[in-house]
């Protein structure tokens, strides 16, 4: 196994974190690069472990600053690792984390903070209390910490678009089928638009702005 770092995109490594069980948009070279153009960030590292001239593992790391002098790294849904957890995978992540201790060192990082989008019956098939008690176990194991809030969301919905929209509603519960009828007898409509400068986009920044300041959460301006 040996370290391959990216200085420029590369459709082997965006297809890994694509086809991946844990990939992520969060984990492209592309997201570097947007976040790249961050004055918060400003710096980001996309390398991945190799065996036999095959990725089986890879990182995108990003550089967070801290005030003027102070930064930590934050691997954003990442690492990324083949398939379920196994001694191969367990050695992978070792080589990975390795690898950001040591840009962390250089940078004079405070931590390193990783976020994987890993499934917690990857580590344990038997129940699903089991299998956060045993993936706690193992981030313990590696000397990490739990963080003082979650970036990401623990868990997300998907929706099936390949069914009708009878079945899709049908399998809407109470609550969302009385928000759905309210939506459509208050007349609102779906607009889409790929005018990145139109009065559109400047509405749905001011909307963004307002829920974020009434939700109390946080979110970027229109620049980014």
């Amino acid at each position: 196994m040996h370290i391959t770092y990216f200085s420029e995109p590369a459709i082997y490594f965006e297809n890994f974190v694509k086809n991946s069980l844990h990939g992520s948009i969060s984990q492209s070279f592309y997201w570097g690069k947007l976040q790249e153009t961050v004055a918060a960030r400003g710096k980001f590292w996309a390398f991945a472990v190799e065996e036999k001239n095959e990725i089986i593992g890879t990182c995108v790391l990003i550089k967070h600053k801290i005030g003027k002098k102070s930064c930590y790294l934050y691997a954003h849904r990442g690492p990324v690792l083949e398939h379920k957890f196994d001694d191969v995978t367990n050695k992978v992540f070792d080589l990975i984390i390795a690898e950001c201790d040591k840009i962390a060192l250089v940078e004079k990082a405070l931590f390193l903070r990783i976020d994987p989008a890993w499934h917690f019956e990857d580590f344990d098939e038997r129940s699903h209390a089991q299998a956060i008690e045993s993936f706690q176990r193992f981030f313990h194991k590696k000397d990490f910490i739990p963080a003082h809030a979650q970036y990401q969301p623990l868990s997300t919905l998907q929706l099936d678009l390949t069914k009708s929209l009878d079945e899709l509603r049908k399998e809407i519960r109470t609550m969302g089928k009385r928000n759905l009828k309210k939506a459509e007898e208050s007349g609102l409509d779906i607009i889409f638009t790929t005018d990145s400068s139109g009065n559109e986009l400047r509405e749905l920044d001011r909307l963004n702005l307002v829920t974020s300041k009434r939700d109390n959460f946080y979110t970027h301006n229109i620049d980014y």
